[in-house]
């Protein structure tokens, strides 16, 4: 090649392989005198280079898809437990108002079994009254009746006439009828009382009372209420109520829902902090209390959830660099291929 192609050369190519373009009559240093041999070699090596870097770019581009998906499974995790946390505030308020309610109900029905009692004991004593009314006995020694012995005095009162006692006796023997009626009414009256005293007892023991059931509804939502809340588990709400105090080594009783419910190896709720909701001390009523920080399991996740986002960002500045790399060897190359295209294409 002479000297003349030299200004011809495209601007990529280095100090040592120009001097091959150059009429000397020796190569320096041994070196090929043909620019085309000097460009064969060098795009060998652009090709091999460029492999390599095809090869670091793919590895980088793996191991950044990787750190993506990971990232966004994490990320999708924390909106469940987002969305999850909206419905738990949402159960939790609605236990609340429930919870209100069935106190209301417990102690309504503690009034209303008092009221069945002491209707029940009226309704006990107008029948004894009208049994007392309407007995009737032949025998000397005992008490008369109340209408028996109006019938006598009426009979046997000297200040009335024969008429007078005529009507006297017709009305007591009037009213007598109705009186009977009523008190054939006594069964059927008193065994509809008894049935619903029976059911008010049920409702409250339902709701839970001390002497008779104490792991009520009441008991079951105050219990749901804590574990949402993470304050407690049922085996130590289980506890509380046998004990009322410190708790012994075993319960007495056992919960009903078994005694194999224990503390959780990682508390899971409240997820994100919910409104947990317990009775006043001083008033009727509730007051909402927060519960406090995330749970291990949400705070274990958003700890992730930040290390997977500072990988992500570590390999993808790596995956630049290295496509950096590779276009750069890529470009020598086709450079190269496109010099050698073209002076073999002079020569010819």
């Amino acid at each position: 090649m002479k000297n003349t192609d030299y200004m011809d050369l495209p601007p990529f190519l280095e100090d040592d392989e120009r001097e091959c373009c150059k009429d000397t009559e020796v190569p320096p240093e041994g070196r090929p005198h043909n620019c085309v041999d000097v460009w064969r070699i060098k795009l060998k090596a652009a090709i091999n280079e460029l492999e390599g870097a095809s090869a670091a770019a793919a590895k980088a581009e793996k191991a950044y898809q990787n750190a993506t998906d990971w990232e966004a499974k994490l990320k999708a995790w924390m909106d469940d437990a987002g969305k999850a946390h909206g419905q738990l505030q949402s159960v939790v308020a609605g236990l609340a108002r429930f919870l209100a309610m069935v106190i209301r109900m417990q102690r309504n029905t503690g009034k209303s079994v008092r009221t069945i009692e002491v209707l029940l004991c009226l309704v006990k004593r107008i029948f004894d009254e009208l049994r007392e009314i309407l007995l009737t006995t032949n025998l000397p020694d005992e008490d008369l009746g109340k209408l028996q012995d109006l019938l006598r005095y009426i009979d046997c009162n000297p200040d009335l006439d024969e008429a007078k006692k005529q009507d006297a006796r017709k009305c007591v023997l009037e009213f007598q009828p109705k009186i009977q009626a009523v008190h054939a009414l006594q069964e059927a009256l008193l065994k509809k009382l008894l049935e619903a005293l029976k059911a008010a007892h049920l409702i409250r023991a339902s709701m839970g009372n001390w002497d008779r059931q104490p792991f009520g509804l009441k008991w079951h939502i105050e219990d749901l209420l804590k574990r949402l809340s993470g304050e407690a588990t049922a085996k130590q709400k289980t506890d509380l109520c046998i004990c009322r105090g410190s708790p012994p080594k075993g319960p007495t009783v056992e919960p009903p829902c078994g005694n194999d419910i224990s503390t959780p190896s990682a508390r899971l709720l409240p997820i994100m902090g919910v409104q947990a909701v317990r009775p006043a001390q001083q008033a009727p009523g509730y007051e909402a209390e927060r519960a406090g920080a995330y749970s291990e399991y949400y705070q274990n996740l958003e700890r992730l959830y930040k290390e997977a986002a500072g990988t992500t960002g570590a390999y993808r500045r790596e995956l630049n660099e290295a496509r950096k790399s590779k276009d750069s060897f890529l470009a020598r190359k086709v450079n190269l291929e496109e010099a050698i295209k073209a002076a073999e294409a002079a020569v010819k």
